[in-house]
């Protein structure tokens, strides 16, 4: 697959052909169709905060489609179109069970510390926890300029998946845990 990484501090981004990530039982891949750039990455690019390891895929802000899932996966189902949250964490650990996920002591930033959305496709850790995916309204286009995902945040035991487009706003919610997903 192909791959957008960054080398070094100051130095251009380079187009890299990368093996597509194997995913294990309780991972998923996804086909990446829109990564934002942020301000984090501008701050990589000029050596403000460390990136390690280079050569890193870069993009935090990702969204695309289900391409595989796990055997384990419940929580997503191939086709489904997804946005990732930008930390990956246990699930497991303190922090993570009383909602503090930031603070958990395994906690990989996309594009910062593990590979990011600057590629073709992104493995994710799908299970659990539930949070850190949201699936979003199949109606919404992908045409980079008119969807790009903003953010995505776990607040109060729901999954926030905020998608600026052209035309309009639109909000997928999803409860901690799986259940019916709530689309604006």
């Amino acid at each position: 697959m192909k791959a957008v990484q960054m080398i070094g501090a100051g130095q251009p981004l380079e187009l890299y052909e990368i093996p597509v990530p194997a995913i294990g039982e309780r991972d998923i891949l996804v086909r990446v169709r829109a990564a934002g750039i942020c301000h984090s990455d501008v701050h990589y690019r000029a050596g403000r905060s460390p990136v390690r390891p280079l050569p890193m895929t870069l993009g935090h802000e990702v969204a695309g489609v289900v391409e595989q899932i796990g055997q384990q996966v419940t929580s997503v189902s191939v086709g489904d179109r997804v946005c990732l949250h930008y930390n990956i964490t246990c699930g497991d650990c303190y922090y993570c069970s009383t909602g503090n996920e930031q603070f958990c002591p395994k906690v990989l930033m996309l594009g910062h510390y593990t590979s990011g959305g600057y590629a073709e496709y992104r493995h994710y850790h799908a299970e659990p926890p539930i949070e850190e995916i949201a699936v979003l309204l199949r109606t919404l286009g992908w045409e980079v300029r008119s969807a790009t995902p903003m953010s995505t945040s776990d607040t109060g035991g729901w999954s926030v998946c905020h998608i600026q487009s052209f035309l309009s706003t639109s909000v997928s919610v999803r409860p901690k845990g799986g259940g019916q997903a709530i689309d604006n």
